[in-house]
């Protein structure tokens, strides 16, 4: 395996080949455009089982981000094609920051271990982790000056529900239930570091301020982000909370739990709604732009699996140009059943997997379509 480090490479996937993992015998998919240069965004369709997912994930493995999988996800050996010995996968890979762009190569090989083989380390993992233990039964190599850095979010993301947040935090999880609470946190943090330093001159404005900029995009009603005080227990923590952005809160108004006891009498306090107690849609819109907001460098790579879940075919048809739009150097890569998400795709950005029996199998491979056989 060659030497990577976590640098600033950028980096775009520019084909794919997957062999007998789960229900994939052979598939290739070819990432570029007529230019030969790595298209922005791929919209992944198909039937239920035809192995949207699956390529998703796929990749996952093929950059070592085994940690970002599923927390319920099946060990590697039963990812394994049943009757192969093995799956295997690879990729090309180009890296566009640099003066002279570059192609790198990246393959894995899976193989159920030997009970006798020697746990092994690598210098520097695809996570920072420093030395990288190198999985069982793993063989591949990643030949680049940088590992890629990879955003997934699975379709089962089911966020937590913590409410208040305390100041006080041990550490930030990467479980995918835990991303609201995340958000919950970084968003206190950017909303008294912008008050405290005033105007700011960050590029597109503070995270705080791009996060609200996304919202006004979805939402139908005028409501604007902000923090106050859970209680006036000093030890309470903080609430992130939408306002209507035509009424500021009083300022005798300290805590939530104080405006909620008032709000019955006083028709000068705002209705206010903690960001736990939005819909499912509205919490998955949150979930999805957290992370690449407060990214300290974008990610190379943005998986999505079904974004539609929740969302009403209107927010659909927003969602993946809005998320765009917050990490314009990423490379999307979205698996979806949304003919709304698909529509707004072009025709070159839209790869419809398809199973051998299908009829379409001998016309795409005839035609040269973006269908591709699973």
């Amino acid at each position: 395996m060659a030497t990577a480090t976590n640098g600033s490479v950028g980096f775009r996937l520019l084909d794919l080949d997957i062999q007998d993992f789960r229900g994939i015998d052979r598939l290739h998919l070819d990432f570029r455009d007529e230019t030969d240069e790595p298209i922005p965004l791929i919209v992944l369709a198909g039937d239920n089982g035809c192995g949207k997912t699956a390529v998703l994930e796929a990749i996952l493995l093929l950059l070592a981000r085994d940690d970002l999988l599923p927390q319920d996800a099946a060990p590697l050996k039963e990812q394994i094609r049943f009757g192969a010995e093995n799956f295997r996968l690879q990729a090309n890979l180009r890296g566009v920051d640099q003066p002279t762009p570059s192609d790198a190569l990246c393959w894995r090989v899976y193989q159920p271990p030997s009970p006798f083989e020697l746990p092994q380390f690598f210098t520097v993992g695809p996570n920072g982790q420093q030395p990288w233990p190198i999985p069982a039964g793993w063989r591949g190599a990643f030949r680049g000056d940088s590992w890629p850095r990879v955003e997934y979010f699975s379709a089962r993301r089911e966020p937590v529900r913590l409410g208040h947040t305390p100041y006080k935090v041990d550490g930030q999880q990467r479980d995918e239930g835990q991303r609201l609470a995340n958000l919950k946190r970084l968003l206190i943090n950017s909303f008294y570091r912008r008050n405290r330093r005033g105007s700011t001159t960050e590029k597109g404005g503070s995270p705080f301020e791009r996060l609200q900029r996304f919202w006004t995009r979805f939402s139908t009603k005028n409501q604007t982000l902000d923090v106050l005080p859970a209680s006036n227990n000093p030890g309470s923590g903080d609430e992130v909370v939408l306002r209507d952005a035509t009424q500021p809160i009083p300022e005798d108004i300290t805590s939530l739990e104080q405006a909620r006891e008032l709000s019955a009498t006083r028709s000068d306090i705002p209705k206010l709604l903690t960001l736990d107690r939005l819909s499912s849609g509205q919490v998955a819109l949150f979930a999805f732009a957290g992370p690449l907001v407060f990214s300290d460098r974008p990610a190379d790579f943005v998986l999505i699996d079904e974004p539609e879940q929740h969302m009403h075919t209107s927010w659909q048809r927003l969602i993946i140009p809005a998320l765009r739009e917050l990490s314009p150097t990423s490379q999307f890569i979205v698996a979806t059943q949304s003919e709304e998400i698909l529509s707004q795709a072009l025709s070159y950005e839209r790869f419809i997997l398809i199973g051998d029996a299908d009829p379409r199998a001998s016309l795409s491979s005839e035609s040269g379509s973006n269908e591709a056989q699973s």
